[in-house]
């Protein structure tokens, strides 16, 4: 279960306030999910201090492999996606000396396949920054004139059913986890996941809104499953 309750009174008042319709009903979600990413980030890092070598972790968008060294120097062993070729290349570079850090060079989904992997327009003024919006499923304005690349899905199932029970997954796929969570969220038992930590991208397209709130209600109202869905 995954339940943050309103601290202070502004908080209660974002609470009571907040809605998927409207200008303010969306910025005072907003406003209240800043507060509450305060704590998923000490319950993250609570998370990581209780690894131990040999624990099974996932990253999901590992991107140039920052939270991939943060739970890998645990002793951890990590299995890192990035389906990005040059932020891949990064990635391995950053985390060559944690052999216990396997990094895949793919994107994961609800289904596997193949996607088109898209980068903002601006990708070459500022890699470390901007590689962190290359998405599978956005195709905004935004997203328009930057490269393209096609890239390989793995199931997020496929996954799950490969391995042993994961102790953490780490999940920031630029919209992708939407289609997980819904595939996640419509089944009668859940399988075995650890503690699940998600990078929701709501502010990125607000039509998603209505769905990221009911997906957070079904989060808080599970009882022996672990999904945080305010993280960063």
């Amino acid at each position: 279960m995954s339940c943050y309750q309103p601290q202070t009174s502004f908080q209660r008042f974002l609470a009571r306030h907040s809605s998927p319709r409207g200008y303010f009903g969306r910025s005072f979600g907003r406003k209240l999910k800043r507060r509450y990413q305060r704590r998923a980030d000490i319950d993250f890092a609570a998370a990581v201090a209780d690894l131990q070598p040999g624990d099974l972790v996932f990253d999901f968008g590992a991107n140039i492999g920052k939270f991939s060294r943060i739970m890998g120097i645990t002793g951890a062993e990590v299995h890192a996606f990035e389906p990005d070729p040059e932020t891949c290349d990064t990635l391995r570079k950053n985390v060559a000396d944690l052999p216990n850090i396997i990094v895949h060079q793919q994107a994961v989904g609800a289904h596997a396949g193949h996607a088109t992997l898209r980068r903002v327009p601006d990708f070459e003024e500022d890699k470390l920054i901007n590689s962190q919006a290359s998405s599978i499923v956005y195709t905004n304005e935004r997203m328009q004139g930057g490269d393209t690349f096609q890239v390989g899905v793995v199931s997020f199932w496929d996954l799950l059913a490969k391995h042993r029970v994961p102790k953490i997954i780490k999940m920031d796929i630029e919209g992708a986890e939407l289609d997980i969570l819904e595939s996640l969220f419509a089944q009668e038992t859940l399988p075995e996941l650890g503690q699940v930590f998600v990078e929701t991208h709501e502010n990125l397209d607000w039509n998603h809104w209505p769905q990221v709130l009911a997906f957070r209600k079904q989060a808080r109202d599970m009882q022996d499953t672990y999904i945080n869905l305010y993280w960063r």
